[in-house]
């Protein structure tokens, strides 16, 4: 798996994006499109938003490699939870653009919060595929 990186900015968030990650509208986030590639051929388009302030020194290098692997191992931060939701989507400029998507194509989109251990939101991020490139299997038990 590697990474095109896209758009890397910091930006101040919408009124959407406050709500979602428990932020001031004053907190900068980085604001992060990434080009995940699969034996260099385009599998998904990542729309990630973090706080800077809760990932201090994110670079390109690390954008071109593994976000979580940097916050697991040299910030030490431990993932509490994460909500999802999928959806189908019709494709943006984006999908288009660099997944071959053509105006009706149907997309498969993630949309995803996930916070940490101590309960503070780290990461807003939408998934978008093309339909035919990722399924999920969900498995529900009883304790």
């Amino acid at each position: 798996m590697s990474s095109k990186i896209i758009k890397f900015e910091v930006a101040f968030p919408s009124a959407d994006l406050c709500e979602k990650l428990n932020l001031d509208e004053n907190d900068p986030v980085y604001e992060i499109i990434r080009l995940r590639l699969l034996d260099d051929e385009p599998l998904v388009i990542e729309h990630t938003y973090m706080p800077v302030s809760q990932v201090p020194a994110l670079s390109k290098r690390i954008l071109e490699g593994s976000i979580y692997s940097y916050l697991h191992k040299k910030l030490y931060i431990k993932f509490g939870g994460v909500f999802r939701r999928i959806k189908a989507d019709l494709p943006d400029k984006y999908d288009r653009q660099y997944l071959g998507a053509n105006e009706s194509t149907p997309i498969l989109e993630i949309e995803q919060i996930v916070w940490t251990n101590s309960g503070v939101n780290l990461e807003y991020s939408r998934s978008r595929n093309l339909y035919s490139n990722r399924s999920y299997i969900m498995v529900e038990t009883s304790h």
